[in-house]
């Protein structure tokens, strides 16, 4: 999950998201969240990379 946010951004770095991007990496960033709200005995990974500026 970490990889595939650090991709999105990657590929929009320098610019801000329009609001489909924006609505995109919302649903990533759920996901993300969803993964690390599970319980303590299962493998959690790594936070999201920090939102660019500007958005």
């Amino acid at each position: 999950m970490n990889a595939e946010i650090r991709a999105f951004m990657s590929d929009r770095a320098g610019r801000p998201l329009g609001p489909e991007e924006q609505a995109e990496y919302e649903q990533l960033l759920a996901a993300w969240t969803a993964a690390v709200e599970r319980p303590p005995s299962v493998p959690r990974p790594g936070p999201p990379p920090l939102a660019q500026a500007g958005q």
